[in-house]
């Protein structure tokens, strides 16, 4: 049988229980469809677990997402470091990412 949804085995699984969440996806348990991750979300290993929150409320990513690279500051904010700052005062930004103010 195949693995249900965004989930894999390795070669030689036996067992529905072997079929485990790609990364970028989440479910409660091994052996059942996995959804992916929701955006300003991502998960860097396959399995079972929540994903990972991108940090500060200013930074969003794309569903399924498997890196923190992925969470990108929202405009009007650019990154510091794995932080996003808002653009200071007579600045702005209109785009999503890394860029400058």
């Amino acid at each position: 049988s195949i693995c249900p949804g965004n989930s894999r085995s390795l070669p030689g699984s036996v067992s529905l229980q072997d079929c485990t969440c790609l990364t970028g996806h989440t479910a409660a348990s091994n052996g059942v469809a996995c959804t992916a991750c929701e955006p300003g979300t991502y998960k860097n290993w396959s399995g079972t677990g929540n994903c990972t929150s991108c940090h500060g409320s200013s930074a969003n990513s794309s569903p399924g997402s498997v890196s923190p690279a992925a969470c990108l500051c929202f405009p009007g904010f650019t990154s510091q470091g794995p932080d996003c700052l808002p653009c200071p005062a007579d600045f702005y930004k209109n785009v999503s990412g890394p860029s400058a103010c």
